[in-house]
């Protein structure tokens, strides 16, 4: 069961790099975590914790592609910010280990499947210049 679920992590966090990491070639993770961020967010604070998401994904993702399980342990931002976006309403540390990579993979479908419909609104997101633009919250 673990192990499709990282599976499942790694799949969701390939998505969001085909999508938003096109073309980029260097500080991917910062990068791809602000072009979700702005094209999510609606405001400084919701962006910065949509930041903290896909920048915990990226690396629970990088984590899985070089030979580890998921694994429970997530930074406290990530907590607090899938908390604060209703991504998760409990006591996280109450919640067993299996559980909890249960729910990293939930939030993984989640949040690709919400930049799949943007991609999908806005086809023209797909295109190097506008994706710099939304990085750079232009």
């Amino acid at each position: 069961m673990c192990r499709n679920k990282s599976e499942s992590i790694l799949d969701f966090v390939i998505a969001l790099e085909a999508t938003l990491g096109y073309r980029l070639k260097s500080e991917i993770s910062h990068r791809l975590a602000s072009r979700g961020a702005y094209l999510l967010g609606t405001d400084p604070a919701t962006r910065e914790r949509y930041y903290c998401i896909f920048k915990a994904l990226y690396h629970i993702r990088s984590r899985i592609a070089h030979g580890d399980i998921a694994t429970a342990k997530v930074p406290e931002f990530f907590v607090e910010a899938i908390t604060t976006l209703d991504y998760w309403k409990g006591d996280w540390s109450k919640e067993t280990d299996l559980f909890k990579v249960r729910h990293i993979a939930d939030v993984a479908r989640q949040v690709t499947r919400q930049i799949l419909i943007e991609f999908i609104k806005k086809p023209s997101l797909l295109n190097e210049d506008s994706l710099l633009k939304l990085e750079l919250g232009l």
